[in-house]
């Protein structure tokens, strides 16, 4: 799969229409000049209203990006002439280093380690405070992998989700089989996995992100230490990444893949029967079906992905260990689902009755859910969007680690004990009843001024 490819896919999971993409696509081959294309990605993430014309303008998209982060660099510049900066209070925490000190990795931990990163590599790390305020509160930790003293790529870990959420060389430039120090990377990652936060957790994530230009066929692992065969993993090695497409007439090594972590597997094409051998993963799933229904399957260690479906049945399924996409479902039934490590996104579902839920280490988007039965539920690690409730019983949610969102609710039970981080939004009615049943003293603020949400905004 080329850029063009891996970009197009990518914007298709974050819920761009197919026309939208088509007229990309169309406005990608006809230009004549060189596109960066995680920048192009990175840019029609933050601004997608860039997609709305009927012609779109690459080079104003590419202009967008390469603005704000200019002008921010040069902002950081300025304010150095000026004296306007704080000098450095703390050096880089060396985390590791490999190859006889050629190869070293920092952790970076003050706004002047990040400005100094943005400067070196051109990136967005510094040029405000969103990621250093993500770093002071212990969400995310940051790492610079250098060669020959000099910044090569930025690794961002997200501290919630255990996974490496970004790897991002100059200009955000990712990288590929042809890169040389793409192995050495990973041996650092290795090392970095054996190593410990301040706080004295394990930094052993589950998935590593920005991969996707590091080819591989079906069939082949991306290891630290190579791409090797599927057939050729043991237990002692460290999978990054992996390829098994299920063909209804070629499914031979479907438990054996099944059993290495890090592996999407696509059953797309897979038969029923096939389905019905998954009982669990350490990898992923992908199933591009227009209905999904898997008896068997028990739990994964990564996420599940079901982009087109409108109905879904996991009859067995209890613990989901990544993300939970099912963007186009109508019907979603999972009686026995406990966990959800990372987002549960059924943005289409009108009726959502999960009565063994009882975590989700992230957010969740149930935005068009009319009824909300979740009567198990007791946390979420994020935020929780279900403005478009009218019923809602998650008598048992006693903690929101970021914003409650809801609607004009006209039957519900609420813990009087539940808390939110940071704000509950709802129509000014609901505010002020919940004002005087909830004990706990929330912030509230009127659904109006609640920060507008997609389902792709639960990455």
């Amino acid at each position: 799969m080329n850029e063009v490819e891996v970009l197009l896919s990518k914007l298709k999971d974050k819920g761009f229409s197919e026309d939208k993409l088509l007229r990309l696509r169309e406005s990608i081959e006809k230009y004549d000049g060189y596109v960066n294309v995680p920048n192009l990605f990175d840019a029609i993430v933050e601004a997608p209203e860039l997609l709305d014309d009927e012609e779109i303008d690459i080079d104003r998209i590419i202009r967008h990006h390469d603005t704000s982060i200019s002008d921010g660099i040069r902002r950081i510049l300025k304010e150095r002439e000026n004296g306007n900066w704080t000098a450095h209070t703390k050096d880089k925490e060396l985390i590791g280093e490999l190859d006889g000190g050629k190869r070293k990795l920092y952790k970076l931990f003050t706004k002047r380690h990040f400005e100094d990163e943005s400067i070196a590599l051109n990136h967005c790390l510094g040029i405000s405070d969103f990621f250093i305020n993500l770093s002071d509160k212990g969400e995310i930790e940051v790492f610079s992998y250098c060669v020959d003293d000099k910044e090569y790529a930025t690794i961002l870990y997200d501290v919630k989700s255990n996974a490496i959420d970004q790897i991002k060389k100059h200009s955000n430039a990712l990288f590929t089989n042809d890169d040389e120090e793409l192995f050495p990377m990973l041996r650092m990652l290795a090392l970095l996995r054996k190593t410990k936060s301040d706080a004295g957790r394990g930094r052993d994530f589950v998935s590593v992100a920005d991969l996707e230009l590091v080819t591989l066929e079906d069939g082949e692992i991306l290891t630290d230490s190579g791409v090797k065969k599927l057939r050729d993993y043991d237990d002692d090695m460290l999978v990054f990444a992996g390829r098994y497409l299920c063909e209804a007439n070629n499914c031979e090594d479907l438990q054996f893949a099944s059993n290495v972590p890090n592996v999407v597997i696509d059953m797309t094409n897979a038969s029923d029967s096939q389905k019905e051998m998954l009982t669990t993963l350490r990898g992923s799933l992908k199933d591009e079906s227009d209905a999904v229904v898997y008896g068997n399957l028990q739990a994964s260690n990564g996420p599940l992905m079901f982009p087109n479906a409108k109905s879904v049945t996991l009859r067995a399924f209890t613990h989901c260990g990544g993300n939970l996409y099912a963007q186009n479902a109508d019907t979603f039934d999972a009686p026995k689902l406990e966990y959800v490590h990372r987002n549960l996104v059924l943005p289409k579902l009108r009726i959502c009755n999960l009565k063994s839920l009882k975590t989700v280490g992230v957010g969740i988007c149930l935005c068009s859910a009319d009824s909300v039965n979740l009567p198990k539920f007791e946390y979420a690690g994020w935020t929780i969007n279900i403005h478009s409730a009218r019923s809602v019983d998650m008598r048992r949610l006693l903690r929101v680690e970021g914003d409650l969102i809801l609607g004009a609710l006209s039957d519900w039970e609420l813990s009087e004990n539940l808390s939110v981080r940071d704000t509950l939004y709802a129509p000014k009615n609901v505010c002020d009843m919940l004002k005087n049943y909830l004990t706990y003293q929330n912030a509230y603020a009127d659904i109006s001024e609640a920060p507008v949400q997609t389902w792709s905004d639960f990455k």
